[in-house]
């Protein structure tokens, strides 16, 4: 990040960029307290509930990432993540709770799994990438959901010619 290489950070990730981890109630171990790298001014304290949440949000602009851009994933963490110092949201009406960036836009953390999984938002940041290094956006690219379909349908095409599928699931007590 010092020399000017952007840095994303998802769930622990997230948490690791902050300035500390605090777990006073032992939640993933014994009580402690463990410095993180300091690249964004959160703190991380360990709660004994987890949250287990299907997420949809919009990014909020600024850095790496254009405002606008839909997002969907889900959390899955035990962290409570909230500002120690200046930060901006990474998306629209929401805080550092699930993610923010530093205010230089090159370090940005988010608690949302699957944030790269929406082509725009995928594009958007790939292409601001080739951008600072001097390269022009790649242009039109496969869907990446339609891609993965079709992958798996050929995966399944050879299977099904060349494993004894009964066999196999006998083995397996099916």
């Amino acid at each position: 990040a010092a020399d000017g290489v952007p840095v994303v950070g998802l769930c622990g990730g997230y948490q690791m960029l902050g300035e500390e981890i605090l777990d006073p109630a032992g939640v993933e171990g014994g009580p402690a307290r463990v410095a993180g790298f300091g690249l964004l001014p959160v703190v991380t304290e360990m709660a004994p509930a987890k949250v287990l949440a299907r997420t949809r949000a919009v990014t909020a602009g600024g850095g790496l990432l254009p405002g606008g851009l839909p997002a969907e994933g889900y959390e899955i963490h035990m962290g409570r993540t909230r500002a120690s110092g200046e930060v901006r949201p990474l998306f629209e009406g929401r805080g550092p709770g699930l993610g923010c960036r530093a205010p230089g836009g090159d370090v940005l953390g988010t608690y949302l799994h699957g944030l790269f999984d929406a082509d725009g938002l995928r594009h958007a940041f790939l292409d601001a990438l080739r951008r600072r290094r001097g390269l022009a956006p790649l242009g039109e690219r496969p869907a990446w959901r339609a891609a993965r379909a079709a992958h798996l349908d050929r995966l399944a095409d050879w299977l099904e010619a060349h494993a004894d599928l009964p066999r196999l699931l006998a083995l397996v007590g099916l």
